[in-house]
């Protein structure tokens, strides 16, 4: 049945989704079986399997062989289906009101800078940006690895960088709807070659490889020419069609009608409503590091400085920018170890979104040493995220 098809394989991540949930239902889907085609598999597989007297395992399913008044399995502490539904009621809703006052009043903060036209005149399916992950280095208990999925809805999707467990997370956030999101990523963007910022992108390939049956045109990636080693010496394990294009071909700008661009990128871009794209060499610990300027049709600018210390480059690029991410790997006080692993302060990065005259300065990649939230002091502004 759908309950069983439909069940949770951690217990405590589904409660924190259920909780998200209630506070935005759109944001934050509950954890369901990615898509039709899956439910079906697994329907198949169920009655096949209870045919043959076989009982699937459940996460935290119990089965008794003593005594013999409890023989059997036994589902009372397994969360699936609509017990999922009554334990989240049960554990979460209670303080709901509460928690949705205090992201109002402490969380979310509101500013009397104007909107530019490209946000006030947007539609809802202009551009959602998401963040599947603001860490460095390792994933942790709370903060996933690099990965900003741009979704641009019927147009398709672009994912800047592609840490350890994005597939993962574009899962928990999109749920049934996974399938489409993956068939319709249509561009992959990877900053530098140090493995927290790409280590997702095999999974991610052989998924949306998995999903497509490998029809339709190959995804793009745009990276570092180191990257193009690690994706050939994955392709000798498995084969997934992909077109791999040097982010040094970007350096000048692509067009999204450009008939020259490398490979089919122009037409790629233009497929997906943007005007440019633009790759912008930063200054990090190892070589042919780049941040990235994305120009939409609408007007509006995103740009993503990957890691790197204060960069004017960037800076001059990114100029005008409607979402401008940066780096923000340590606290301000932390500034020679900053300097030594080439990596820019919190303050740094805010500076840098003043200095771009950002609409709204977004910090990502933050240190492992803050589990949480990092470090908040008077540097940051209204609009900082």
């Amino acid at each position: 049945d759908k309950d069983s098809v439909n069940q949770s394989i951690f217990s405590s991540a589904t409660r924190l989704q259920s909780e998200l949930h209630e506070l935005h239902p759109d944001f934050f889907p509950l954890h369901e079986t990615s898509g039709s085609s899956a439910i079906q598999s697994e329907k198949s597989l169920l009655a096949t399997a209870a045919a043959d007297g076989v009982i699937r395992g459940i996460n935290l399913l119990k089965y008794h062989l003593r005594p013999m008044s409890k023989y059997g399995s036994d589902k009372s502490e397994t969360i699936i289906g609509e017990s999922c539904a009554a334990e989240k009621k049960r554990t979460v809703v209670q303080n709901l009101e509460e928690k949705k006052l205090h992201l109002m009043t402490n969380v979310i903060t509101t500013d009397n800078v104007s909107k530019p036209a490209c946000v006030s005149e947007a539609s809802e399916t202009e551009l959602e940006v998401t963040f599947l992950g603001t860490g460095s280095a390792i994933p942790s208990k709370y903060r996933n690895l690099s990965g900003i999925y741009c979704h641009l809805f019927e147009r398709g999707g672009i994912l800047l960088d592609c840490g350890e467990g994005a597939c993962g997370q574009l899962v928990r956030r999109y749920g049934a709807n996974f399938e489409a999101v993956m068939t319709n990523l249509k561009l992959v963007w990877i900053s530098h070659i140090h493995a927290d910022h790409h280590s997702g992108l095999p999974s991610l390939l052989r998924m949306q490889n998995k999903i497509t049956k490998g029809s339709g045109e190959p995804l793009i990636v745009v990276g570092p020419r180191p990257l193009r080693r690690v994706l050939d010496m994955y392709s000798k394990i498995q084969f997934v069609p992909i077109d791999f294009i040097d982010c040094r071909q970007t350096v000048s700008g692509i067009s999204g009608a450009a008939s020259a661009a490398p490979g089919s990128l122009g037409a790629r871009l233009d497929s997906l409503g943007i005007s440019s794209l633009r790759s912008v060499e930063v200054i990090h610990s190892c070589y042919n590091c780049f941040g990235v300027v994305i120009e939409g049709k609408q007007g509006w600018k995103l740009s993503y400085s990957g890691d790197t210390i204060p960069c004017d480059a960037f800076v001059k690029a990114a100029l005008g920018s409607t979402i401008f991410i940066h780096e923000a790997t340590f606290e301000n006080g932390l500034l020679e170890e900053a300097k030594a692993k080439k990596h820019s302060l919190a303050g740094e990065a805010i500076e840098s979104g003043r200095r771009a005259n950002a609409y709204r300065t977004i910090l990502t990649h933050f240190s492992q040493r803050y589990p949480k939230i990092p470090v908040i002091d008077e540097s940051y502004t209204t609009s900082t995220c």
